[in-house]
Order: structure tokens, then sequence, then C-alpha cells
């Protein structure tokens, strides 16, 4: 379950609008072009530590479509550190990742006043692959969606998506599309 410190995502401070209950097997995550590369040029720039950040967008049964790529610094320090315990240990801005709960307000004000709500979250694994890390699924909230980039030697390998699926409380594989929104492929 996430923290409600300032230094990790927490649903305790913003409005989370569930799309848990729909089936997990149906879903697809929909990214423009401008805004996939958008994503993957900040990630291989944060190489090599952890970059991160929002989605902001709009959610229906079957699809969640992404209308901005929101770039959140990534606030992984010993104050966050200190709010995980079992992965401080392992933990730099190297193989983690936090989001300043000030930064997620502002995003989601942001988006509300454009009639968008916080879809997803994306960070990067330097020079490892794009599955979830168990710190991932510590942090995880079953409304977002989860982009997750390998990013090797500074360049973005591979994208693939996630959510929690609450039932099992594991992490399912989604389907990700890559096209303008409203265009059916």
């Amino acid at each position: 379950m996430p923290s409600s410190s300032p230094a990790a995502i927490s649903g305790r401070h913003v409005r989370i609008r569930s799309v848990a209950s729909r089936l997990l097997s149906d879903l697809t995550v929909i990214v423009c072009p401008a805004l996939w590369q958008k994503l993957r040029e900040h990630l291989a720039r944060a190489y090599p530590y952890e970059g991160c950040g929002l989605l902001l967008g709009t959610a229906a049964e079957t699809d969640t479509t992404v209308a901005e790529v929101w770039i959140a610094k990534n606030a992984w320090d010993a104050t966050a550190a200190e709010l995980f315990p079992e992965a401080a240990t392992l933990g730099s801005a190297r193989d983690r990742f936090a989001i300043d709960p000030r930064e997620l307000l502002q995003a989601q004000k942001s988006g509300r006043d454009r009639g968008l709500d916080i879809v997803g979250v994306y960070h990067s694994h330097p020079d490892s692959e794009a599955v979830p890390s168990a710190f991932d699924r510590e942090i995880a909230w079953a409304a977002y969606a989860y982009l997750i980039a390998s990013v090797q030697q500074g360049r973005v390998a591979e994208v693939r998506c996630w959510r929690l699926d609450e039932a099992t409380d594991a992490f399912r594989p989604e389907a990700l599309c890559i096209r303008a929104a409203g265009v059916e492929e």
C-alpha cells in the first residue's frame, strides 16, 4: 500500500477515479506518437537514473487515452527511503522513484481544469527489464496504468504497460497502442 508521505505517490492526497472494475484483459492504453516520443526522450535523458512522470487523460470502458505526458522530477531521496525500510537498502534514484505529492496535486489540478484525470504513471528501469519490481508493486494503485521502460545504456529498448489486479495483488500486462486518439486500428 502506498505511503501517505510527501515523498511518495499517494491516493490519500488525490481523488482517484477507479478503473479497477474493468476487465483487465480488455484494456488498451492509447498514446499518440508525439507524446510517445516525449516520454521516451525523457526517460533516455534521465539515464542512468530512473525517470518518472504522470499520464493525464481519460478512461473509458475498454480504453485509457493519454492526452498529456507530465514529466516529473524523481524525488527519491533519503527521506523517501525512510518510508520504505525494506526497500531502502537497495534504494537510490538509480533503482527507485518517487513523485512529490505537491507535483502530483499540481498535475491533477492542471488536468482537472481540462477534463483530464491522472490515468497512469510511467518510469524507467535503467539497464533492467521493463517489468514491475517488488518496489513498483509496493507503491502501485489499481486505478493507474504503469508504463515501464527498459533503458539500456541510455537508449529506450522496450516499454511495456501493466496494471495492478486487485484480485490477485499482482501486475498484469495491458495492451499499449501508439496511435492518434480517435483513429481506429
